[in-house]
Formats: structure tokens, sequence, C-alpha cells
């Protein structure tokens, strides 16, 4: 794990990518991972994991702005990306 951890810091490092980590005690509840991905066209779409390969797209506006209201939601919950660097550090010094 601590290797894992090790990853983390490096990924966040690069100018595109932020790690926000969702504490144990947030009201966070989601049954599945998703993702939310804009198109060259302006449109947006959503991706909804589902098991065994069985992940869903999702088009519909309104469907797709839920989702991303649930993320901001869930974002709101998140450490800031400096406290979550500093976590991932603590972890990994108690390993």
């Amino acid at each position: 794990m601590k290797e894992q951890l090790a990853h983390l810091l490096e990924m966040a490092q690069r100018p595109n990518i932020g790690i926000q980590v969702i504490p144990a005690g947030a009201p966070v509840y989601v049954s599945s991972g998703f993702a939310l991905l804009g198109q060259a066209d302006g449109t947006n779409v959503a991706y909804v994991d589902g098991a065994a390969g069985h992940g869903q797209l999702i088009r519909p506006p309104q469907q797709v702005h839920r989702l991303a209201v649930r993320f901001d939601q869930i974002r709101g919950d998140a450490l800031p990306v400096s406290d979550s660097e500093k976590l991932i550090c603590a972890l990994m010094e108690q390993m």
C-alpha cells in the first residue's frame, strides 16, 4: 500500500492531476463510480460503472446534470488538494 500511496503523490505532481481524499466520515452515498465526459461538440455525457463490464453511457442532459451536481457535492466533502497530499504523506510515515 505504501507504494500505491507513493504513486498517488507522484501523479499529483502532474499539472493535470489533483488528488482529493474524501474523509471516512463524509456523507457520500454513491452506489457506483461514474465519470463525466465533455465532448468536442460541447455536449456532455456520463459513464456509470457496472459489474463485469456492464457500465452504462448516460446521454440525457437532465441525467448528466444530476450526476454533475452529485460530483460537486462529493467534491465539496473532499479535503483540499494540499490537505489530501499531507494526509497521504502522514499515512506513509505510519507504515
